[in-house]
């Protein structure tokens, strides 16, 4: 499915590598919240009142396969609609679930100028803010209904996207010398960019994490060491009376286990009270997803094990005569 694209954009299509091209007014990721009233014209908003917002872009059928916007119902824009035929628009899954529960939107009409339009396509959700933005309620117009002053280009290729650059900019200045070219950019780089201040804020979250993690292990090691000491005289005992070095080694660490087993609970628990704080900065996973906090949980474990093993170990090599002499 090719998408109906402006004559530019076909020319540019031919050009070696470039496997799609579509154009849009707004790029997603970058921050754009632009909204218009969504009004279905078999239940329009009470006298009064004003139409819930939602998000709208212009765009040609192009834009929706070279970002892989997939189709969910209806059809893309065709080359029929063109300026002086019928108004037709696409929206959102979020949109559909939203106003169309239950109900297949295609066909149906919203209100706006010109006498409304009609719903001819749904298409997926898309996260027009950032990466970490839940994904809105968005109405696609057709852009060669409306074209504008100004449009994104985006293209799909097939390797180096950078390496297209020259011999699209050589096509289009063939066909139009005063077009202008701006912000050349991948979308591996708007992705990055849209995240910045999240990346910054999980790396310093993590950094700190990672010296609580090490805090945490000295100070368990701290307190088995000074565990151990204390009862010198108790392992000395078992030992003469039979204990082999394996039981005293289970038994230090049992009770290793035991204060990792509380903290890991009281952690967990701690962690899902907090997470509401955290889902901010979160993409592609929950607060509560059960991988994360399992893996968290074993990490945490397992480096109080370890720090356990080691005066577990020499507490293993305790010398029973000298351990129960007297101290003087």
């Amino acid at each position: 499915m090719s998408g109906v694209l402006h004559p530019r954009l076909r020319s540019a299509r031919r050009v070696n590598g470039i496997e799609s091209v579509g154009g849009a007014v707004v790029t997603p990721l970058t921050g754009n919240n632009w909204t218009v009233p969504f009004d279905r014209a078999d239940k329009p908003v009470p006298a009064g009142e004003r139409a819930p917002d939602v998000g709208w872009q212009a765009a040609t059928a192009g834009y929706f396969t070279t970002l892989r916007i997939p189709l969910r119902e209806g059809r893309l824009f065709a080359p029929t609609d063109r300026p002086g035929g019928p108004t037709v628009v696409i929206i959102s899954e979020a949109i559909r679930d939203r106003f169309f529960p239950g109900e297949s939107p295609i066909g149906r009409r919203i209100l706006g100028p010109e006498g409304g339009a009609e719903i001819v396509g749904v298409v997926g959700n898309i996260r027009r803010a950032a990466l970490t933005d839940r994904p809105r309620a968005d109405l696609y117009f057709p852009g060669e209904q409306g074209p504008q002053p100004e449009t994104t280009l985006f293209i799909r290729t097939a390797g180096d996207p950078r390496a297209a650059v020259a011999d699209v900019r050589s096509t289009l200045r063939a066909i139009e010398p005063s077009i202008v070219m701006r912000d050349i950019t991948t979308m591996d780089d708007v992705a990055r960019r849209s995240v910045q201040v999240t990346s910054l804020a999980l790396w310093l979250l993590g950094l700190f994490a990672a010296i609580a993690l090490a805090l945490a292990s000295v100070g368990i090691y701290g307190v088995m060491s000074y565990s151990v000491r204390q009862r010198t005289r108790e392992i000395g005992t078992r030992l003469a009376l039979g204990a082999t070095p394996s039981n005293i080694l289970w038994m230090i660490m049992r009770d290793g286990l035991a204060v990792s087993a509380l903290g890991a609970v009281i952690g967990l628990v701690a962690g899902l009270g907090l997470s509401r704080q955290m889902r901010p900065l979160l993409f592609a996973t929950t607060p509560g997803d059960p991988v994360t906090l399992a893996g968290a949980t074993l990490l945490l474990v397992f480096v109080a094990l370890t720090a356990c093993y080691f005066p577990a170990r020499r507490a293993t090599r305790t010398n029973p005569r000298e351990s129960l002499i007297p101290d003087r």
